[in-house]
């Protein structure tokens, strides 16, 4: 009797549905991976471009503080030069007044130091308010995300600053106007006495209060600070709950593809 002759085994044949469903499977994992890995690298750039704006805010209301700091030192400056002006005024006596009558003009260069303080804190001032908008600004691209800082709080740094501003102005024009009154003949000694008396009050009570502004504004920025930094950290945590949240959905489809795949195999 002849052997039979044994051929070799031959391969399981894949169904046509067997088929589809081992591609849509794979496509679906892929998919699936290809888009958790996009997410992540989402996340990573809007996280960076986060800690940027918040850097920026920090560092614009920063300078906002030294500008701030700095325009408090040269009003107390100009306070000091006020002092010593008010000083040589009660040094006077009406008797006094047309014997010592070069008095009057060592009043100059004391005006003249305190119109270059008024000049530097209204540059000073200036500054501090573009800081301000551009903090503003930050803050402003940080609302169109759905998070914001107080309003109110922003809203008073500027409108304090825009109200300094008006004060600064009017010292200014209060100084420029005695000067050239100092510089004429039209006013006796007695009157210049009488209107430098009357400058020296109004201007000790207005650098009073612009120091006072100034030191209600500085007492305001570390509240943006603080709340930049947690409107930050709030951002963070969002972006990173979205992350999660879209990632294990896509692990949870990803598990369907697999299901699907593995379904196609056992055909």
């Amino acid at each position: 009797m002849s052997e039979p002759h044994h051929h070799g085994a031959q391969p399981p044949k894949v169904s046509g549905t067997s088929f589809a469903l081992i591609a849509v499977g794979v496509a679906g994992t892929l998919l699936c991976v290809a888009a958790t890995v996009g997410v992540w690298l989402l996340e990573s750039r809007l996280n960076h471009a986060r800690q940027q704006l918040e850097l920026a805010a920090e560092e614009a209301l920063e300078l906002v503080d030294q500008k701030i700091t700095t325009a408090r030192t040269v009003v107390g400056e100009a306070k000091i030069t006020i002092d010593e002006v008010e000083e040589r005024l009660g040094t006077w006596t009406r008797e006094e007044l047309t014997e010592r009558a070069s008095d009057r003009l060592q009043l100059e260069p004391r005006l003249e130091r305190i119109a270059q303080r008024v000049d530097q804190t209204q540059q000073v001032l200036e500054g501090t308010e573009e800081a301000a908008s551009a903090v503003e600004r930050l803050l402003a691209i940080v609302g169109k995300l759905g998070l914001s800082v107080s309003g109110d709080v922003l809203d008073s740094v500027g409108t304090q600053i825009v109200e300094l501003r008006a004060e600064v102005d009017t010292i200014e024009t209060a100084v420029a106007d005695f000067r050239a009154q100092l510089a004429g003949d039209e006013h006796t000694d007695q009157s210049r006495f009488a209107q430098a008396t009357r400058l020296v009050a109004r201007l000790l009570v207005t650098f009073g209060r612009v120091d006072q502004r100034l030191s209600d504004l500085a007492n305001r920025v570390p509240n943006l600070q603080q709340q930049v930094a947690q409107v930050s950290s709030r951002t963070h945590r969002q972006l990173m709950l979205v992350t999660i949240f879209v990632s294990l959905l896509l692990v949870w489809m990803a598990a369907g593809q697999v299901s699907l795949l593995r379904r196609g195999m056992g055909r």
